[in-house]
């Protein structure tokens, strides 16, 4: 923590990043998966080797100064708070703008209220989205969840609640026919103020199984899905 290092590179063999608050308030500027692309000697760095595998428990917690983070692809699990509460006011580089290729498991909160996150869609073998994965996350812009190819089942509580803010509206979102849970307000506040303002899928599932004000913080429009 606080380490004044400048930069870091994991021992390749490595494939997992554990310790816990690993590199919590280490005041890290960037994370890069391949030491040869060092941006700049007097920026503090992390180099993560593509060996890894599995990022752990707040390990990157609070860096709000990161300004980009490039994963490898071998990486198929990111923890509980792995990236949480990264939000800086300054930031103004998008650092953030793919999750790894094979990411199969996020933890709960795993980039809540992240600043830099600028995603547009899901690793494909995501199968559940946790409760506040990625509450908070202004820069987040996703307007499908599942489909024929996607192993996503279910989004937890929280898991959008007021993301996307600074993006634009969404106003429709398409989901998959696998999804079987949407968690509790989690895609309230989505998108811009008045949120989302209809959903398309063809579940056949039962309206009492989706509570549209919990879900949604209001009425949307359900014309188009199988409810």
């Amino acid at each position: 923590k606080r380490n004044g290092y400048t930069a870091t590179s994991i021992a390749r063999k490595l494939t997992s990043i554990k310790k816990f608050h690993a590199f919590c308030f280490a005041d890290i500027s960037g994370i890069n998966s391949d030491p040869a692309k060092l941006i700049s000697a007097s920026k503090k760095e992390v180099h993560l080797p593509d060996s890894i595998r599995t990022i752990g428990v707040e390990s990157f917690m609070y860096q709000t100064k990161l300004r980009y983070v490039a994963f490898n692809d071998n990486i198929t699990s990111i923890g509980m708070n792995a990236f949480g509460m990264g939000f800086s006011a300054e930031a103004k580089e998008m650092i953030i703008t793919a999750l790894p290729t094979n990411l199969i498991t996020l933890g709960v909160g795993a980039f809540t209220s992240h600043g830099g996150l600028s995603i547009t869609s899901l690793p494909k073998g995501l199968a559940t989205v946790p409760n506040d994965c990625f509450k908070w996350c202004p820069n987040i812009h996703i307007d499908t969840f599942g489909g024929d190819d996607s192993a996503l089942v279910a989004i937890g509580d929280n898991a959008f609640f007021g993301a996307g803010k600074d993006k634009g509206k969404i106003t429709t979102l398409y989901f998959g026919d696998k999804i079987t849970r949407l968690g509790s307000s989690s895609f309230a506040e989505y998108g811009s103020v008045s949120g989302v303002d209809a959903i398309v899928t063809s579940n056949d599932i039962s309206i009492l199984d989706w509570d549209l004000n919990s879900i949604f913080g209001k009425e949307v429009d359900v014309s188009n899905t199988g409810i």
